[in-house]
């Protein structure tokens, strides 16, 4: 399910750095890189909304779990 703008439930928890919301559903993709780096109608992935926002715990859980660093946000 994601919202309008297509952010999944892990883009809202990125961008808030909410650990334990993170850790949830990192732990229900477990494995499923794609959905971990869907990007939204912006173009924008869950790692792209931590690091906007600097949340350091949720970069770290995320590149952990599999998360793209090389993926270039549409402003590069």
């Amino acid at each position: 399910t994601t919202t309008a703008e297509g952010d999944t439930i892990l883009h809202l928890a990125a961008a808030k750095g909410n650990a334990d919301i993170l850790a949830l559903c990192l732990e229900k993709v477990q494995g499923d890189t794609a959905l971990l780096n869907q990007a939204n109608k912006q173009g924008l992935t869950p790692l792209h909304y931590a690091a906007a926002q600097e949340r350091l715990g949720a970069i770290r859980m995320l590149c952990r779990a599999g998360g793209d660093m090389k993926k270039a946000s549409p402003e590069g």
